[in-house]
């Protein structure tokens, strides 16, 4: 049985720990679903033909259960969020048909998707930061830098602009005008680092951020969602699996959240 907005209330028949794989189940719904690759360990598939209802009753039934978790205002989509022991999927309703995406499971992002006792107290402090320009004084794209400091004094950034010293700079330098809390061993906490897109004017700072000032911050989620081959950016070549080496090996302990469109994240 589904409720008014096409929910399964049935009871899974395999505890979630026994979850199936998310191919079988999209196999079980469409035999010929052609599954992509959007990520270096997400999966997605369309899926036209089949009932929004059928669709999440299938990875109910499977031994997916529902996360409830908080959706944004005026979206166009509908979505839904199950786990198991292995995957998280996500489920879209779109005009196109609807969207099966799944990733690994991991608890700490999950709960990002929930508000917490924090969630709309204190106050947020944002500042918007000059991109420096070297070598890339010709160069059209215009970059973007943002840094909030969080209610609890940690910081959240968006993009960061070009690898170059002065984007370097022009971080560490806000970090430490804002007064951003640092750790015991006296690193300023960066929640998390946040990509609109993947043209070298918006993320390229991160990795020569991380290269010669990694030691100086601890930064705990990475957000971002790049196509996995060169080339597939409109007049970039940016290699996305290159980019998450380099996360890994100058942010040792990050975690990197794949976002999903009309969901919120709460950080702090």
């Amino acid at each position: 049985q589904t409720d008014s907005q096409g929910a399964s209330d049935a009871t899974p028949t395999i505890p979630p720990e026994q979850a199936l794989p998310p191919e079988q189940v999209v196999q079980g719904l469409d035999a010929d679903a052609v599954i992509m690759e959007i990520g270096t360990s997400t999966r997605q598939v369309l899926l036209y033909d089949n009932d929004w209802a059928e669709i999440q009753n299938a990875f109910t039934m499977a031994g997916y259960a529902p996360v409830d978790v908080t959706l944004l205002d005026n979206t166009k989509l509908e979505t839904k969020v199950l786990y198991g022991k292995d995957f998280t999927v996500t489920l879209q309703k779109t005009q196109d048909g609807a969207y099966a995406i799944w990733e690994p499971y991991n608890p700490s992002t999950l709960s990002l998707l929930l508000p917490n006792e924090k969630t709309g107290t204190g106050e947020v402090t944002l500042a918007q930061i000059g991109i420096a320009r070297v070598e890339e004084v010709d160069n059209p794209l215009n970059g973007m830098c943002y840094i909030y400091k969080l209610s609890d004094g940690s910081a959240v950034i968006i993009d960061g602009g070009f690898n170059n010293k002065e984007c370097r700079n022009n971080i560490l330098n806000t970090l430490k005008k804002l007064d951003i809390a640092k750790t015991d061993d006296g690193k300023y906490r960066i929640t998390a680092w946040i990509f609109s897109h993947g043209h070298k004017d918006h993320r390229a700072a991160f990795t020569g951020f991380g290269k010669n000032m990694g030691d100086q911050v601890e930064l705990t989620y990475v957000m971002y969602n790049f196509p996995t081959s060169p080339g597939t950016l409109t007049a970039s070549t940016f290699d996305s699996v290159n980019f998450e080496n380099k996360m890994y090996e100058y942010y040792p302990g990050v975690q990197h959240i794949v976002p999903h469109a009309g969901l919120a994240y709460h950080f702090d």
